[in-house]
């Protein structure tokens, strides 16, 4: 049984610009998966993803695949922006409108480098990108890794400069909001296996700045990755692999049949052959470890 929420828990402080705040929405189910087409490891197209994203007023936005959200978000108007109260990479919630649909996206355009910069878990990171790019790389790598927890986005240029647009996700809380309100998931074998996915995310992209706010949830309790544009460092350090004891037997999968080639395929020229190899340095370190816990506690007791 699901647990009974009241929006007022829930409620983020933005507008949702249609003449009424983000608390009056209907607090329906973010996504309904239907069908993730393809193995893990081969290609993967956006037309093959099928689900539904309820849109601003709680009813199903009228896309079938992946394919048509991505050109919505490329070929819709650009109404307004406006900057978002949270987010250390300067964030800013765009109003985007095509043939009378209206719907939010993400805009980010960060584009810089840090010799030395504090994370929010208080370690510091050396060379540190933060790229607006990085944001499409993850989502497309996500689909190629059988995962759809990562929102829609695309590259586009407003006001003459590229950015990336990530599709708003309606009727989510952050992980910040979560325990600020110590809500607690109806199961927790379930959430925690979405936390283990969540980790060996990060550790594959080197994502070195995952915090609370870049963890959404829904009413299902299904969680949501967001900010990815300091995501993709280079190196071999892996940040959570020792709190992985569970894996799911996809993942595992395309994890293996993840190469060079693939990853080209699926983001051109986006990531340099430095950050290619560093990636598949730490999927081998990952795949080490996971293989090393069924080695010790058996398949059954790791996959799932």
């Amino acid at each position: 049984m699901r647990q009974a929420w009241t929006w007022t828990a829930f409620r983020r402080p933005q507008s949702i610009g249609f003449g009424c705040s983000i608390g009056a929405l209907v607090f329906a189910a973010l996504l309904i998966p239907a069908i993730v087409a393809g193995v893990p490891g081969q290609s993967v197209s956006s037309q093959a993803v099928q689900r539904i994203w309820p849109g601003p007023d709680g009813e199903p936005l009228p896309f079938q695949v992946d394919g048509e959200i991505l050109e919505f978000l490329r070929s819709a108007k650009i109404v307004s922006t406006t900057r978002l109260s949270e987010g250390v990479t300067l964030p800013r919630q765009a109003l985007l409108e095509l043939d009378g649909l209206q719907v939010h996206a993400t805009l980010k355009d960060i584009d810089e480098t840090y010799k030395r910069q504090r994370m929010s878990d208080g370690t510091f990171a050396m060379e540190l990108r933060d790229y607006y790019v990085f944001e499409q790389v993850a989502y497309q790598l996500a689909l190629v890794l059988g995962l759809d927890n990562v929102p829609p986005t695309v590259l586009r240029r407003y006001q003459r400069t590229e950015r990336s647009l990530q599709l708003w996700v309606y009727g989510s809380i952050t992980e910040n909001d979560r325990m600020a309100r110590g809500m607690q998931p109806p199961k927790r074998m379930p959430w925690t296996r979405q936390i283990q996915t969540m980790y060996v995310f990060d550790d594959l992209i080197g994502n070195v700045d995952r915090n609370r706010g870049d963890i959404l949830i829904d009413e299902d309790w299904k969680l949501w990755m967001i900010d990815h544009s300091r995501a993709f460092q280079t190196g071999l350090e892996l940040r959570f692999i020792d709190n992985v004891i569970y894996c799911r037997r996809d993942l595992l999968a395309g994890l293996r049949a993840l190469d060079e080639a693939t990853i080209r395929e699926h983001t051109g020229n986006q990531l340099t052959r430095y950050q290619i190899s560093s990636l598949l340095d730490r999927r081998d370190a990952i795949v080490a470890h996971i293989q090393q816990l069924i080695d010790t506690r058996g398949e059954g007791a790791v996959l799932y």
